[in-house]
């Protein structure tokens, strides 16, 4: 669950344990999530950027050519307005799955968390070539490129990091707390346990944490900040 799986880099998903590995297609990894609690020794209060305007035009900047015009003009509007609107998000999505169409493959499939963040379904390798599997992946990341690497950094960073910690850690945490998810008194430090507890729980078994997995909330503050969610996506 934490950062990226390794089948990730490959652009391959595959199923574990006989649940669906979910992985987000981004290699840009998100922040975290609110109010800084000075009582934890693990919190930095490092921040991405010291607001969403300035972190849409570092974002920007680093995108270079890749980044298509109606991407371009979406962040544009972040970087004057300070926010990412829904309908720029859903556009660029919408974006995305025309692009991966039209270059002849089947409609990608997202599911959509409880904060409104999108993330795609695994695909499972269905024995297709690897030159097939290789194609895909490489049209998956000029797809992503061209339509929403950046929008979708932006809009997860908005509803799931608002103050931009740059420690993923931090940001789920605050991203809980500020949700009501865990006590006031939640650790980074305990949250690294409940996930790695988690990662390593049988399946079928519920793991001892802090945290509810099963919770639409946490999957959520974990999702925007960098996680990979393992489970059947019935239950996402």
């Amino acid at each position: 669950m934490h950062h990226h799986h390794p089948t990730d880099r490959a652009g391959r998903f595959r199923r574990i344990g006989g649940t669906l590995a979910i992985a987000a297609l981004l290699p840009l990894l998100l922040g975290g999530c609110g109010t800084r609690q000075t009582a934890d020794p693990d919190a930095t209060g490092e921040r991405l950027a010291s607001s969403l305007s300035e972190y849409a035009q570092q974002l920007l900047d680093e995108g270079g050519d890749d980044i298509g015009e109606t991407q371009r003009a979406a962040i544009q509007r972040v970087i004057d307005t300070g926010e990412v609107s829904r309908s720029d998000y859903e556009a660029a999505y919408d974006g995305y799955t025309t692009c991966m169409t039209d270059r002849g493959h089947s409609k990608p499939e997202f599911y959509t968390t409880s904060n409104g963040v999108k993330q795609p379904y695994a695909r499972v390798s269905d024995g297709e070539d690897t030159s097939t599997e290789e194609g895909i992946h490489n049209d998956e990341i000029a797809c992503t490129a061209m339509h929403i690497s950046v929008i979708s950094v932006l809009y997860q960073a908005q509803v799931g990091n608002p103050n931009l910690y740059s420690d993923h850690d931090e940001g789920a945490v605050d991203c809980l707390k500020r949700a009501g998810l865990v006590p006031k008194d939640y650790t980074i430090a305990q949250y690294r346990d409940d996930v790695n507890t988690m990662n390593h729980v049988d399946p079928g078994e519920t793991p001892d944490t802090t945290l509810d997995r099963d919770d639409p909330g946490v999957q959520s503050c974990m999702v925007t900040n960098g996680h990979i969610l393992i489970g059947d996506p019935a239950d996402l």
